[in-house]
């Protein structure tokens, strides 16, 4: 409904509306996803606007993943990366090196995934973005166990949990 009043406007609120729907769907709807993540991304190129080009590439990265198309998955993370380089948004450069370590950890390459999900915290440290300081560890827990070292995996969600106890982050607290 809302997309379908907005179908006139060509601005950066539709693409993030597009963006919106695109990541709610992405598990649930992936077809939908992709459609709205399509649109957006033929928008943002209109607009010439990185920023939005990036999100769009990202949102086109999670729905590919998601799918478990990996080779996709990457070449449209790394679209995104390119993108947010041209911008130097330090957030959303961590968000695509912790999208790449994740399609590498679901396609079994926990080397590689070891190595995205280090540079996403390394960003994220520098930035002091102690939200997704947690998730990186968390999601370098998931690597590790998934790569049948258990007691490394452990070790990471043990700091996770610290952090997002420390900030009071419930949902963390409960996927932890």
């Amino acid at each position: 409904e809302s997309i379908k009043k907005l179908d006139h406007v060509q601005d950066t609120a539709k693409v993030g509306l597009l963006l919106s729907l695109s990541n709610e769907l992405v598990n649930t709807q992936p077809r939908e996803s992709f459609t709205y993540a399509r649109e957006a991304l033929s928008l943002s190129e209109t607009l010439k606007n990185h920023n939005l080009i990036g999100a769009a590439n990202l949102a086109l990265s999670r729905v590919y993943s998601a799918t478990a198309v990996y080779d996709k998955a990457l070449n449209y993370a790394f679209d995104a990366l390119k993108e947010f380089e041209k911008t130097g948004n330090n957030n959303q450069k961590a968000s695509c090196y912790e999208q790449i370590g994740l399609i590498h950890m679901l396609s079994g390459d926990f080397t590689q995934a070891r190595e995205n999900y280090g540079k996403a915290l390394d960003i994220n440290k520098n930035t002091l973005n102690y939200p997704f300081i947690s998730s990186n560890y968390m999601n370098m827990g998931l690597n590790y166990v998934q790569a049948d070292s258990v007691d490394k995996g452990l070790s990471y969600f043990l700091v996770s949990l610290m952090i997002a106890d420390s900030l009071n982050l419930q949902s963390e607290k409960v996927a932890l």
